[in-house]
C-alpha cells in the first residue's frame, strides 16, 4: 500500500511517451505496452506514475499502486461532471505504514482512459474531499491540497482484496487486457518503463500463487496475498509468510520473526536489517530465489523489521527494478522473470 503518498514530494524526471505494440500471431491478443514515468523521490526512493483521463478531462499523472485496489483521486476539480457523476455513497481510506493520514470521500462513476490508448467502461471510482484523520507530529495536506500541488491521486492495480469496494481499473478492460497485467520498471532515467497489457507468458518466470479467491467489486475475482520463502545472504531460513510486491511502498518491509537474521538499532529506536545484508525471496522452501535486495545504510536502502505478528514481507517497488513482474488476475497468480537486454529493447 501507498506509504508516503500523501506527504513527501518528489522530484520527476519525464520520459517522451511512446505506446507501441508487440506483434504476435492472429490467434494471440497483442500487447499493449502503455509507458510509465519513474520518478525519484527527495528520500531517493522511487514511485511509478500512469497518465489517466477521466471522463473527458485532461489526463493526469497518477501514481501506480499495485498494494492497494481501486482508483482514489484528491478533489479533482471539474468532478462531478465532464462525463463523470457522484453519488451520496460515502468511504474512507487511510493510507502510512504506520497509519498517517486518512480522508473521506464520495463513489463516483466514468470512464477511465489509459495513456490516451485504452479505456475502461464506466466504473467506480472514489473522490477524497475530506481530511478525517491526521497521526500526531505529522503534517498532512487536505485533498484539496493535494490536488494542488500536482498529486492527483493513487492507481489501485492490485488483485488483493480491495478495503473499499472499488474495482482494479485494469480488471475492467476488454478480453485479455483485463486478464493480465505485467510491469517493466527501470530506474535508469535513460530507459522507459512500461505497464504491459495482455502480455506474453513468461515460461521461466518464478510463480507466487495467490489464496482463496473471493468475489470483488464488480464481482472479479480477487485473491489473498500469496506465500514467498526468505532467503538470508543466499541461505534458508525456513520462513516462509505472506508476500506483498507492492510498487506504492518505497523501501520493504519484513513484518515476520526470521531467526538469526542480523539486525541493527536506528536513532530513532525502530530496528532495521543490518547494512549489506542480501534478503531473498523464493516461491517454495527449497526453490531458487526470484528476487534479491540488499539492505543499505540510507532511508532508501533501510529494510525495516517491525511488528512481527503480521507474518508479511513487502518487497516494495524495489523488487520490481530489473524484472517483469505480471500481475494474473484471472489465475491469480504473480509471475517474476528478469528482464533480458533483448526484452528491454
Amino acid at each position: 500500500m501507498v506509504s508516503r503518498f500523501a506527504c513527501a514530494l518528489v522530484v520527476a524526471t519525464a520520459f517522451s511517451i511512446n505506446v507501441w505494440t508487440q506483434q504476435v500471431s492472429s490467434s494471440v491478443t497483442a500487447p499493449i505496452h502503455l509507458p510509465l514515468t519513474m520518478t525519484e523521490t527527495a528520500d531517493q526512493t522511487y514511485k511509478a506514475t500512469l497518465q489517466v483521463g477521466i471522463g473527458s478531462l485532461p489526463p493526469m499523472s497518477i501514481g501506480f499502486d499495485t498494494g492497494s485496489v481501486g482508483l482514489e483521486l484528491f478533489a479533482v476539480a471539474g468532478i462531478p461532471g465532464n462525463g463523470t457523476v457522484c453519488t451520496n455513497e460515502t468511504f474512507s481510506v487511510s493510507y502510512g505504514n504506520p497509519l498517517r493520514v486518512t480522508y473521506g470521500g464520495v463513489i463516483c462513476y466514468g470512464e477511465v482512459t489509459l495513456a490516451g490508448v485504452i479505456s475502461t467502461p464506466r466504473i467506480p471510482f472514489g473522490l477524497l474531499r475530506s481530511l478525517t484523520y491526521c497521526a500526531p507530529g505529522y503534517q498532512c495536506n487536505t485533498p484539496q491540497e493535494n490536488y494542488a500541488e500536482g498529486i492527483y491521486g493513487i492507481f489501485g492495480a492490485g488483485i488483493s482484496p480491495a478495503a473499499v469496494n472499488l474495482p482494479n481499473p485494469l480488471r475492467t478492460l476488454p478480453g485479455a487486457y483485463g486478464k493480465r497485467f505485467m510491469l517493466r520498471l527501470k530506474a535508469n532515467s535513460g530507459e522507459q518503463s512500461f505497464l504491459v497489457l495482455a502480455p506474453l507468458w513468461r515460461y521461466d518466470a518464478a510463480i507466487f500463487p495467490q489464496f482463496k479467491q473471493t468475489v470483488g467489486a464488480l464481482n472479479l475475482p480477487v485473491y489473498d496475498k500469496g506465500k514467498g520463502c526468505i532467503l538470508v545472504n543466499g541461505k534458508e531460513t525456513g520462513v516462509c509468510s505472506f508476500v506483498s510486491f507492492d510498487t506504492g511502498n518505497g523501501v520493504p518491509w519484513l513484518h515476520v520473526t526470521v531467526p538469526n537474521l542480523p539486525t541493527v538499532i536506528g536513532s530513532n529506536g525502530d530496528t532495521y536489517v543490518a547494512s549489506g545484508t542480501t534478503i531473498g525471496l523464493a516461491p517454495r522452501m527449497g526453490g531458487t530465489s526470484a528476487v534479491s535486495l540488499v539492505a543499505g545504510a540510507t532511508f532508501a536502502g533501510e529494510f525495516r523489521y517491525a511488528d512481527q505478528s503480521s507474518d508479511l514481507i513487502n518487497v516494495s517497488i524495489q523488487a520490481f527494478l530489473g524484472n517483469d513482474v505480471t500481475y494474473d488476475g484471472e489465475q491469480g497468480v504473480i509471475t517474476v522473470a528478469p528482464i533480458s537486454a533483448e526484452q528491454a529493447r
